[in-house]
């Protein structure tokens, strides 16, 4: 596969599947993002991190 097929498969991926599965589950109902999901794409209450935080609200915002 040339790197050009491989880049836009990948973002095919990210803006068709990753992208509405975390904006479906990512965020709690405190007004912050889980930091990760479950198997069955359900957000895991846990630490948060600042770094993730700044990391989804600028990833959506460039989306």
């Amino acid at each position: 596969m040339r790197i050009d097929a491989a880049i836009e498969k990948l973002k095919d991926w990210f803006i068709g599947g990753a992208l509405p599965l975390w904006a479906a589950a990512c965020a709690d109902s405190s007004g912050g993002f889980y930091e990760t999901l479950s198997f069955d794409g359900a957000g895991l209450p846990g630490r948060r991190r600042v770094r993730v935080q700044c990391r989804q609200i600028h990833t959506f915002t460039v989306a």
